[in-house]
């Protein structure tokens, strides 16, 4: 993370960013914007680096990206949304939801409710 951070990454506090994941800001800093409590799982490709479009990536606290997913600036994923594994998001996603697919799409409301629930059951396997 530090590394990104030096490319103009800007990453809240308690963030988690997985291994694999790929970053692509070299050519112009402060495209990608990353908030607190945030999970961006493994091998996700977070892709900004046209000089000449303008836009960001925003991801905002609270949101969990899934693994594998690519996403492509300029778009802004909401507050507690989450990412489906293997998604491409080309557009917004609005705050508690869940998007997926490919393109992504919102496919429930409801974010927060829904980590809750996956943390319960995966306190209770525990």
């Amino acid at each position: 993370m530090v590394l990104y951070r030096s490319l103009g990454v800007s990453i809240g506090a308690n963030t988690l960013i997985g291994g694999g994941t790929w970053i692509d800001c070299v050519y112009v800093r402060g495209k990608v914007k990353i908030g607190s409590n945030v999970l961006v799982s493994g091998h996700s490709v977070l892709i900004a680096h046209d000089p000449w479009k303008s836009g960001q990536i925003v991801i905002e606290d609270g949101a969990w990206i899934g693994v594998s997913c690519t996403i492509i600036f300029p778009v802004k994923i909401g507050r507690n949304a989450i990412v489906g594994a293997g998604s491409v998001v080309t557009r917004d996603v609005p705050a508690d939801t869940v998007a997926l697919g490919v393109p992504a799409r919102v496919v429930k409301r409801g974010g927060r409710q829904i980590i809750s629930q996956v943390a319960e059951r995966v306190r209770d396997i525990s």
